[in-house]
């Protein structure tokens, strides 16, 4: 998908953009930043948004099912 932003860690940062198809995609480091630079990967998970809401509604469950856990 082309997509690229600056991440600062301990930052959230918002990345807007239309995905083109559903799936499972590797995210990499690209800018050599250091020692474990080789071991910045991630995934992005593009889903449809029945499947998206059906996890955010787990997802209130846990909250509310722990008061105070909110991590």
């Amino acid at each position: 998908m082309r997509v690229t932003q600056d991440a600062i860690p301990g930052l959230m940062i918002p990345v807007h953009f239309r995905p083109i198809c559903t799936g499972t995609n590797l995210v990499n480091c690209v800018q050599l930043c250091g020692n474990s630079h080789y071991a910045m990967k991630g995934t992005l998970a593009v889903v449809r948004e029945a499947e998206f809401d059906a996890w955010i509604k787990g997802k209130a469950k846990t909250v509310s099912a722990s008061p105070g856990n909110w991590a």
